[in-house]
């Protein structure tokens, strides 16, 4: 039987460029008070919604609660809020004196709005501050864009959203999950020059947009942060809860996301699912898993507490029917002609403990998995000397190509 290398494709390239840009958030460089006072810096201004462009009010939702937001404490809320209007109106410098934090807490506010608010995508990781002593006094963010071309994208982000959202009308949650999922899968494209460049240590500005909704949505090219930040902001604008969660995986940073389902979170990484390589076929091993099944391959990395992620209803392998729960071979020739009549070219199946996989596996290597395709040869007329398979060893998932 032949294996395909879809195994390591699948889980060398995925968004490894994240870690600079995950560690690096909020980065904050010290500028010393002369003396104890701020030298020629005025007393700065508390921007409200009315210094923010209508195209930034059309592009963000100021109403809901943000679940990073609601995890901190006043004073840090009142800081959050004075920076999201701050960035939002374009401001130089925003004034953050009164709300008594140190840097380290100021670095945990900036990241939570970063992770609240997708649509940040002119605003820098990193920022610059003032402090006196131990207390940060103003902070001063940094941005990618000019304000004008900030306005001017937020207007195409707003067009492309509201074409996106006239697409799922009338779906289900679920329907609309797996839109975003196939819809972002393919429309873009993982930027393996943005990848090079990481390498190379290289901060271009072809790797800020495709770390960002701007660059993902209007050029379809993406890294993880880009992937997993557009679902959120498409997600939450179909009025479907969905956190951007940072992390490791096989000791790379990486970003993905969770999203929230008839009251359940479920883990999606929705790049890891998007081909690259040779293997040129989305995969669903990454998609609305629990936390247990997802934490064989992620680790999370958020500086405030994450919601408990144990839906089961809607994991993809689970809701389709290609979930495997004991091994046996009517099961898997279930399976197999199931896929093959709805049209597919190959079959995931998702094996549910470390057993029935190591089971699955073995049986791949036997003469007795042939059974297992005995009507789709005469369905097919095809000869199935052969099997060429994949492994996707820590979500437990085996591909057969049909």
């Amino acid at each position: 039987m032949k294996k395909s290398n879809f195994s390591s494709i699948t889980v060398s390239l995925l968004a490894i460029v994240c870690i600079a840009l995950i560690i690096n958030i909020a980065k904050s460089y010290i500028i010393p008070l002369i003396n104890g006072t701020i030298a020629d810096l005025p007393q700065g201004k508390i921007y409200t919604i009315d210094d923010v462009p209508k195209e930034i009010q059309e592009l963000i939702d100021f109403e809901d609660e943000k679940y990073a937001y609601s995890q901190l404490s006043d004073n840090m809320k009142e800081a959050y809020r004075r920076l999201l209007m701050g960035v939002c109106s374009y401001a130089d410098r925003v004034d953050i004196k009164e709300c008594d934090l140190t840097l380290e807490e100021l670095k945990t506010v900036y990241s939570c709005m970063r992770n609240d608010y997708p649509e940040l995508f002119w605003v820098f990781n990193n920022c610059e501050v003032y402090s006196s002593g131990i207390k940060v006094t103003d902070c001063l963010p940094e941005y990618i864009y000019s304000e004008k071309d900030m306005i001017k994208h937020a207007s195409d982000l707003n067009t492309i959203k509201d074409a996106i959202l006239k697409k799922v009308d009338g779906m289900s949650e679920y329907e609309k999950v797996m839109f975003v999922f196939d819809y972002l899968i393919d429309n873009t494209e993982y930027d393996m020059s943005s990848y090079n460049d990481y390498m190379e240590g290289e901060v271009t500005a072809q790797l800020e947009l495709a770390c960002g909704i701007y660059g993902t949505l209007m050029g379809s090219k993406a890294l993880c942060e880009g992937y997993s930040k557009t679902t959120q902001f498409l997600l939450n604008n179909m009025d479907i809860d969905c956190l951007y969660i940072t992390g490791t995986s096989k000791g790379e940073g990486h970003a993905w996301n969770y999203v929230k389902l008839d009251g359940s979170y479920y883990a999606l990484d929705v790049t890891w699912c998007d081909p690259r390589g040779e293997d040129d076929v989305k995969s669903y091993a990454y998609c609305l898993l629990d936390y247990a099944s997802f934490a064989r391959s992620h680790t999370e990395d958020v500086p405030y507490e994450l919601p408990l992620c144990n839906g089961g209803k809607y994991n993809y392998y689970s809701y389709n029917g290609y979930a495997l729960s004991t091994f046996n071979y009517k099961d898997i020739k279930a399976m197999l002609y199931r896929a093959y009549v709805e049209g597919r070219s190959f079959v995931e199946i998702y094996c549910t403990s470390q057993t029935v996989y190591d089971s699955f596996v073995t049986a791949l290597s036997s003469q007795d998995i042939f059974q297992c395709f005995e009507e789709i040869k005469e369905l097919s007329g095809k000869n199935y000397n052969t099997i060429n398979y994949g492994l996707i060893d820590d979500a437990w998932t085996i591909r057969i190509n049909l």
